[in-house]
């Protein structure tokens, strides 16, 4: 027990203190070409070492030059709203700290659905502020997953995120229903039946790797050290022939600012 303990540890601590002695490495050049990219969210967001940092691991596992240098990071809180964070001062601090290139956004899970308006206004507030430091920022949405006993709770959250996209000029990540097409192949929950277990937060990292940069996510190497190496394997598939065969559109970035 105390082993596993240490390895999940050392798997929260490590990878942050690697991107960031990364960084303290790189010349102010390279720190001028670096791809920088903030994940906003809460417990689905930095569950099991974070969505970000799972996304890292296969970015460094890819060896592609246009990504070589890169910052990875996320403003993610317990029961955090997009309004909770635009007031938080330690958010605002890490958004102002750097030029992002990539943002990703994700409100708590049936906000979208329950607080329509809130969801919308903070939405549209950070795009605007987004947009304002950096206009060829892509901004990302991502659409999460139904509560385990909630059925068709993840083709709602998607249609909400879906008309927010057309608003502030966003993709759209629709996690919730790659987890859908894997209904009763794996489990992906916690058993709380709301958050993700860890081979959930790896197959939603698979989802954006292959989004958010165009590339086959089956072609990088195993990066966790919990996970099997035949299970890693089998959910970088399933991300792969999703995002391959999936009727749901696909997250697309335009980059020309919304009018607010």
């Amino acid at each position: 027990m105390l082993k596993k303990v240490g390895i999940l540890l050392f798997q929260a601590i490590i990878p942050s203190i690697i991107v960031f002695s990364f960084m303290d490495l790189l010349t102010s050049s390279q720190k001028d070409q670096a791809m920088n990219i903030l994940f906003i969210g809460n417990s689905y967001t930095y569950e099991n070492d974070g969505i970000d940092q799972h996304l890292n691991a296969l970015l460094n596992s890819s060896h592609d030059s246009r990504i070589e240098y890169r910052f990875v990071t996320r403003a993610a809180e317990g029961k955090y709203h997009l309004m909770t964070h635009w007031y938080d001062e330690e958010t605002q601090n890490l958004f102002k700290s750097r030029r992002w290139d990539k943002v990703i956004m994700q409100e708590y899970n049936s906000g979208p659905l329950k607080t329509v308006s809130e969801f919308t206004a903070y939405a549209e507030k950070w795009e605007h502020l987004i947009k304002s430091e950096n206009s060829s920022t892509e901004i990302y949405l991502f659409s999460t997953w139904k509560y385990s006993k909630s059925a068709g709770m993840e083709e709602k959250l998607y249609s909400a995120y879906d008309k927010l996209s057309t608003k502030i000029k966003a993709g759209v990540v629709p996690v919730g229903y790659l987890w859908k097409s894997l209904e009763g192949k794996v489990n992906l929950y916690h058993e709380d039946g709301a958050h993700p277990n860890r081979k959930g937060t790896f197959l939603t990292a698979c989802l954006f790797y292959e989004q958010m940069f165009g590339k086959d996510v089956t072609k990088t190497k195993n990066t966790d050290v919990v996970i099997s190496g035949g299970m890693q394997t089998k959910l970088k598939r399933w991300a792969h022939e999703f995002n391959l065969h999936s009727r749901v559109p696909l997250a697309q970035v335009t980059n020309s600012s919304s009018s607010n």
